[in-house]
């Protein structure tokens, strides 16, 4: 009986025993996985800080991007309203100088009436005051005072727009057409400006106000507002870049809403490029042709560099 009950006592105690392990690696455990929740609470903080800085960055990052474009606008509104008060300057100037020239021509052109003789001067006694003697004063006649020929009537102003995306050579086209000269270092147009050219159409000399509109995305609103008052379009696309021409729809779309139909000229600008493209490369000349056609305008390629065709862009559209 004794070998059973002290084998009996020996599990017992070895079981205790084993508990009692059990249990202090349960409190181990538990320990462990309280400094783990305390480690995972502390890591989501942290996380949400930087989410927090994530976040606050980025709305600073949309606040400058913010704060740049509207300072390019700032910047664009001024340029613009500079350039409008030259032109308004110019145009006073002109119209100043118009008048005076209408009033010029309208005093030579008052008729002069002369009499055929004045009437005989009075006589009185010799040395008496009223004592005149009788003359004749000559007559004043037309000779040297004819009537002028009419003043040539001024010349009619055609106003144009030069349109298209941002570095197709707007700027660089009306350089050549105005000044007959080209700059490499030639900057973006930020809002409008415009030059004017005297052309010989028709063996008539006509004036065109032409305007030269800005081709960023964010100033498309800009050459919307001269559709209105324009009496044609240059709408340029550069032969080397296909996605300038795949933008003319959209530039026609624009134009007709603006405007409704207006004599349009669709130009492939940079001709001078061609030679140095690959052969698969830049816009070929049949989709120019086949796109001007389906939108009822007329067609040319040229180039701003040498001069090539733009005179004659110019002079077709103001025929």
């Amino acid at each position: 009986m004794e070998g059973p009950t002290q084998s009996l006592g020996t599990d017992i105690a070895q079981l205790q025993r084993q508990l009692g392990d059990i249990a202090q690696e349960n409190d181990g455990l538990q320990r462990s996985l309280c400094q783990a929740e305390r480690g995972i609470s502390q890591l989501q903080a942290e996380l949400e800080q930087l989410q927090g800085d994530f976040k606050q960055d980025q709305q600073c990052k949309r606040v400058q991007l913010a704060l740049r474009e509207m300072a390019e606008e700032n910047l664009a509104a001024t340029s613009y309203i500079r350039m409008l008060q030259t032109t308004n300057r110019t145009l006073y100037e002109t119209n100043t100088s118009l008048r005076s020239a209408l009033l010029l021509s309208q005093v030579r052109d008052m008729p002069v009436q002369a009499p055929s003789s004045l009437a005989d001067e009075a006589e009185g006694p010799p040395g008496s005051a009223g004592h005149f003697s009788k003359r004749k004063l000559p007559a004043f006649t037309l000779q040297g005072c004819e009537r002028r020929e009419e003043p040539a009537a001024p010349c009619p102003m055609y106003r144009l727009v030069l349109a298209g995306d941002a570095g197709t050579g707007k700027s660089s086209f009306l350089l050549r057409l105005c000044r007959n000269e080209f700059r490499e270092d030639i900057s973006s147009t930020l809002g409008v400006d415009f030059q004017l050219k005297q052309l010989l159409v028709d063996g008539e000399q006509t004036t065109l106000q032409i305007w030269d509109t800005a081709g960023q995305e964010r100033y498309r609103s800009i050459p919307r507002s001269y559709f209105r008052k324009a009496q044609g379009v240059l709408l340029l696309y550069d032969i080397s870049s296909p996605s300038s021409f795949l933008s003319v729809r959209q530039w026609m779309e624009d134009i007709k809403a603006a405007g409704g139909p207006l004599p349009l000229m669709l130009v492939g600008n940079k001709l001078d490029l061609r030679p140095g493209l690959p052969e698969a490369a830049g816009v070929r000349t049949a989709h120019g042709q086949q796109l001007a056609m389906a939108h009822g305008s007329l067609f040319c390629e040229a180039s701003a560099k040498d001069g090539t065709s733009v005179v004659e862009a110019v002079l077709h559209l103001a025929r």
